[in-house]
Order: C-alpha cells, then sequence, then structure tokens
C-alpha cells in the first residue's frame, strides 16, 4: 500500500475537512448575486435612451475574493492532502465552480450579464 492510497482510503465527506477558502468562496460568490453595489447612469434625448453605463462594484470584489479563494483551495489540497482529508473530486469540483463564479461575476461587474443597459 503506498501513502497515496492510504490517503485515498481515507477521505471524508464532512465539510470541515475542505480547505476553508473554498466555503468563503463559495458563500462571497453566492451572496454577490443578493449584495450589489452598483452605479449607472443613462442620459435620453426626446424619450429615446442614447447614452447608459452600468458597473457593479460589489461583482467585481466578489469576482477577485472568488478567484483567489478558488485558486487557494485547489493549491491546499494538492500541496497538502493529509491537511484536508475531504475528497479531492469534491474539492476539486467545488473549486472549479468558485472560479466559475469568479468568471460570471466579471462578466456582471462590466454588465455584459444582467446589466441593465
Amino acid at each position: 500500500m503506498t501513502a497515496g492510497q492510504r490517503f485515498e482510503d481515507q477521505s471524508t465527506m464532512r465539510p470541515g475537512d475542505a480547505p476553508r477558502s473554498l466555503w468563503v468562496g463559495l458563500v462571497v460568490g453566492l451572496l454577490a448575486f443578493v449584495l450589489k453595489l452598483t452605479f449607472s447612469s443613462t442620459r435620453t434625448v426626446n424619450g429615446a435612451m442614447v447614452e447608459c453605463s452600468y458597473f457593479d462594484a460589489g461583482a467585481l470584489i466578489a469576482a477577485g475574493v472568488c478567484l483567489l479563494c478558488g485558486i487557494l483551495a485547489i493549491t491546499s489540497k494538492l500541496r497538502r492532502p493529509h491537511h484536508f482529508p475531504m475528497h479531492a473530486g469534491v474539492v476539486l469540483g467545488v473549486s472549479g465552480f468558485v472560479l466559475l463564479l469568479a468568471v460570471v461575476h466579471v462578466l456582471r461587474a462590466f454588465g455584459i450579464v444582467g446589466g441593465t443597459c
């Protein structure tokens, strides 16, 4: 039995056995859909909108936190698997989801997805 097999046999599914950065990124990424810090302006001429700008600073901050936490969770699990015995597939899968949330929040921040313009 090799050391890798021994760690794999001892993997768990308890949330406390995953890197904390994983849960921080997930919570921030989901909360950013509810909590917003938006700035928008429009200009109309004769009742027709001719100019519109939109920016969500909260989404951009959440994107940075999600990116940092997702990368940190992956590297923590890969570098020190014995400190974080949660199953590697779960940690990597949820970390991938957190990184996907970072991309979605960047798109939201600049109004590409879900903007008012």
